[in-house]
């Protein structure tokens, strides 16, 4: 306890600021799936940070923890945009971050490059409702390891269903709105080979365990983006734009975590974090840009001919 009434006061309205924060995210993880649920006394907050997401950092320290976004320019070290978030993964902040940056450069951006958590329907959906054209690894396809993978099974706009491997067309079953690792649903679309074709179909054994039910496919609401995505990446073009990404991003993250102090933030707090951040991408562009007016002096300098007396 604190020693003085003003201290303990004081830690009163923490306690109470943690005790809200703490119900706000057990009702967010009751709203999962309950495949990624957690047991209700696994939900932590820091008392003494409570809007901060709590885990472990990449150096396997268990703490208090924000999110900071950076978008860094292709054809300069300038870095245009900046956010902070309260938590521990990047899933779902690229439709936030890209209106940040317009908002930050009074337009919108067309072009971005991100890694693989960036890659989800939702993301995706997010980038083309404001007009971005993401460059990112597509995401990995999932099912049954033991089974034919879905990208076997070659998708017909035309007919809008799925064909099998062996030629056959599915049914198209239904919708349904499902959760994922959030609380938020997607709509999955269920398409299903007839079990006639498949009790008689010579891949049944690696198909599906229950030729008597058919193999079932499910396709989500934001698979043509995915898609799109998995097409774009493939093309020459889209990996010589994406190596760009080690070039630019990959320093600068270094450079703050190296140079700048960017491992642990002096102050708690939402507020606090964003404008210490603030400070630092304001000394980065600073620094970027005395660096950048040096250049023509120095490049005038060196080609410019030297007067020799005669």
């Amino acid at each position: 306890m604190a020693p003085t009434p003003a201290g303990r006061v004081r830690q009163r309205r923490a306690l109470g600021r943690a005790r809200e924060r703490m119900e706000e995210l057990q009702r967010r993880d009751a709203g999962k799936r309950a495949s990624k649920r957690q047991a209700r006394d696994k939900v932590v907050v820091s008392p003494s940070d409570p809007e901060a997401a709590v885990g472990q950092d990449k150096e396997g320290v268990y703490r208090p923890l924000y999110n900071v976004q950076a978008a860094d320019d292709l054809d300069s070290p300038f870095v245009p945009g900046y956010q902070v978030f309260a938590q521990p993964n990047d899933a779902g902040l690229l439709g936030p971050m890209a209106a940040r940056l317009r908002e930050l450069l009074g337009r919108p951006v067309e072009e971005l490059l991100a890694d693989s958590a960036y890659a989800g329907g939702p993301d995706l959906a997010a980038a083309a409702a404001a007009g971005v054209t993401l460059y990112a690894p597509a995401p990995a396809g999932g099912g049954d390891p033991k089974q034919i993978p879905k990208g076997e099974f070659r998708w017909l706009p035309e007919e809008q269903t799925y064909e099998c491997p062996q030629g056959r067309r599915l049914a198209y079953e239904g919708a349904s709105r499902q959760k994922r690792s959030g609380p938020e649903a997607v709509v999955l679309h269920r398409y299903r080979c007839p079990p006639e074709h498949c009790r008689a179909c010579p891949l049944k054994e690696r198909c599906t365990p229950n030729p008597e039910q058919g193999r079932t496919v499910s396709r989500g609401e934001h698979e043509e983006l995915i898609e799109a995505l998995r097409a774009r990446m493939g093309t020459a073009e889209a990996k010589a734009r994406y190596r760009l990404r080690r070039q630019t991003v990959e320093l600068v993250n270094a450079d703050w975590k190296a140079h700048r102090g960017l491992r642990r933030f002096s102050g708690r707090g939402l507020v606090r974090v964003r404008c210490q951040v603030g400070v630092l991408v304001l000394a980065h562009n600073l620094l970027t840009l005395l660096a950048e007016e040096k250049k023509p002096r120095a490049e005038k300098a060196a080609v410019s001919p030297q007067k020799i007396p005669a």
